[in-house]
């Protein structure tokens, strides 16, 4: 049961993690590592407002609250055995997603 609840578990990180843009993950990275907006900003060559936003849209799709949040996701996602930051979708939209 336990490993049945796991891959339940999997997909659903993976399903959200799939939803974020290539700069949502690398935001989304940076935010875990404590960076604040400016930093991010300029990392990414782009106004702290930017940033601003993208950390909300970030926080939408994963639908977590906050930081707290997020940074729980991560844990989970990790003994579910999925690496958020590494998520890359090249497929045709047409065909399913697999894990």
């Amino acid at each position: 049961m336990k490993g049945l609840r796991m891959t339940r578990q999997r997909a659903a990180i993976f399903d959200a993690a799939v939803a974020l843009t290539p700069r949502e993950r690398d935001v989304c990275r940076l935010m875990t590592k404590g960076y604040p907006n400016r930093e991010i900003a300029a990392e990414h060559g782009t106004a702290p407002g930017t940033v601003k936003l993208q950390r909300a849209s970030v926080l939408d799709k994963l639908q977590v609250r906050g930081m707290s949040e997020l940074a729980r996701l991560f844990a989970d996602a990790g003994d579910a055995g999925v690496n958020i930051e590494d998520v890359h979708i090249d497929h045709d939209p047409g065909r399913p997603v697999g894990l």
